[in-house]
């Protein structure tokens, strides 16, 4: 099985080809990634011929100010060409992750944000017909920020966070990737 991962530098920031050995994998993460910049990539996902594409973009944009329409009109853009391009492919949107208010300032970025954002993706995702891998809860604490011991600058993960999201990627969508 050929599996894409699309995102920004938390996608990017992962060995994916390491994490899911059994499988051919291939990590179309770029760091500052914004949904707009990913619409300009997919021919390289394209010429890839993925089965499975796993989609994390969002967090740059919100970033940014960018409203929320817009990015969910690139994300069906998004998607609407990866379909297109291949009617078979599966597509996982996953949910953006928390940050870590404490330690990551940017004013323009809140926790709440992401997670009106988050339900946005998954009324998306069901519109779409493309599945849905809620990853927040599975990273934040009790306060809704990112744990301090998965990040060393409140965005960014560690090789601990990393592994959570690759147990959950392995284990925790409805498709059997070992």
């Amino acid at each position: 099985m050929k599996i894409a991962f699309l995102g920004d530098s938390l996608t990017h920031g992962n060995n994916w080809q390491s994490a899911i050995s059994e499988h051919i994998v291939r990590n179309f993460g770029v760091k500052g990634d914004k949904t707009s910049d990913a619409l300009l990539r997919l021919n390289q996902i394209h010429e890839f011929e993925p089965d499975v594409v796993f989609i994390m973009l969002g967090i740059n944009d919100l970033g940014e100010a960018i409203r929320f329409d817009e990015i969910v009109k690139n994300y069906e853009q998004i998607v609407l060409i990866l379909k297109e391009q291949n009617p078979s492919v599966q597509i996982f949107i996953q949910s953006l992750l928390p940050i870590n208010k404490t330690i990551f300032k940017n004013e323009k970025l809140q926790i709440a944000d992401i997670l009106s954002f988050n339900i946005s993706l998954i009324q998306f995702a069901a519109k779409l017909k493309c599945g849905y891998l809620s990853l927040y809860e599975h990273f934040v604490d009790k306060n809704n920020y990112l744990k301090k011991d998965f990040t060393n600058d409140g965005l960014h993960l560690n090789t601990k966070a990393y592994f959570i999201w690759e147990h959950i990627i392995k284990y925790k969508n409805s498709i059997k990737l070992i």
